[in-house]
C-alpha cells in the first residue's frame, strides 16, 4: 500500500536541495559579479515546483526514478524517451499502478516555491515551464493548483513542438519570455 505525507523527505530529495540552493546562490554572486540585473527566473515545474512522484508515492516496489539509478529513467534525462513514455512503460508493467491518479491527487506545489513567491513576486518574472502538464490534468491544470496564478508565465513545451530536455524548447520559452540567451553569464 502507498502512503504519502507532505513531510516526508527522503534523504536523496534533501541532499539535491541543498546542492540546488547552493548552485543557486553561486550564480546570483556571479550576476552580481558581472553587474547584471536580474529580470526572470524560471523554474521547471516538476520537481522544483511540484515533487516528482518518486517522492511522493511510499511503495517499496515503485521505481527510483533518479534518486536510486534507475537505467529507464536516465533514459528520460538524457532524452531518448520521453517521460510520458516512461510512465506508459511502468504503468503496462504494473497496472496496480494509477499514474494519472497519483499525478491529479498527489502533488502540490513546495513550500519553498510557495514562499519563494511570494518573496520576489512583483521584482522579478516567475515563470515555470512544463513538458505537458495538460496530457495528466487536461487543459484547466493551471486552474489546479491556486499558487499558479502567482506565476507571471506559465510555458508548455508541447505547444513548442518539442519536448524537454531538447535545447530548442529553452530557446522557445527565452522567446516567450522575450529573454535573451546571452544575457546570463557562462559558467566557467
Amino acid at each position: 500500500m502507498s502512503t504519502y505525507g507532505r513531510g516526508d523527505d527522503p534523504s536523496p530529495t534533501r541532499e539535491q536541495r541543498r546542492r540546488a540552493l547552493r548552485r543557486a546562490a553561486a550564480a546570483r554572486s556571479r550576476i552580481e559579479a558581472v553587474g547584471l540585473q536580474l529580470t526572470t527566473v524560471v523554474l521547471d515545474l516538476g520537481g522544483v515546483v511540484v515533487p516528482t512522484l518518486f517522492e511522493v508515492v511510499r511503495d517499496p516496489d515503485f521505481p527510483s526514478g533518479p534518486f536510486g539509478g534507475d537505467p529507464r529513467y536516465v533514459d528520460v534525462e538524457r532524452g531518448r524517451i520521453q517521460e510520458r513514455e516512461y510512465w506508459a512503460e511502468l504503468s503496462r508493467g504494473r497496472p496496480d499502478l494509477d499514474i494519472g491518479e497519483y499525478m491529479r491527487n498527489r502533488l502540490f506545489v513546495r513550500e519553498e516555491i510557495r514562499e519563494m513567491l511570494a518573496q520576489l513576486g512583483g521584482r522579478v518574472r516567475v515563470a515555470a515551464l512544463t513538458n505537458d502538464m495538460t496530457h495528466w490534468f487536461g487543459p484547466s491544470w493551471p486552474q489546479r493548483f491556486p499558487e499558479f496564478e502567482k506565476f507571471d508565465r506559465l510555458l508548455e513545451a508541447s505547444r513548442s513542438g518539442g519536448l524537454k530536455p531538447d535545447p530548442f524548447v529553452f530557446r522557445w520559452a527565452l522567446e516567450h519570455l522575450g529573454e535573451l540567451p546571452g544575457a546570463l553569464p557562462v559558467r566557467r
